[in-house]
């Protein structure tokens, strides 16, 4: 897949959620990751960056 700056996208998901009963813990995300890019996840104590990983 190709992106509009002509970049190769490495990994893709869309729309992930994590749900405990009714309540909506994470989501929904989408990313999209390009190849030879580094790229940080950063937010506050709580804010699911953990169980953002784990779903991936």
């Amino acid at each position: 897949m190709l992106t509009d700056t002509g970049a190769q996208t490495a990994f893709h998901v869309e729309a992930v959620r994590f749900a405990v009963g009714e309540r909506t813990l994470l989501g929904p995300v989408t990313l999209e990751l390009q190849r030879s890019r580094v790229y940080g996840l950063i937010g506050h104590n709580g804010s699911g960056k953990s169980t953002l990983i784990k779903l991936l």
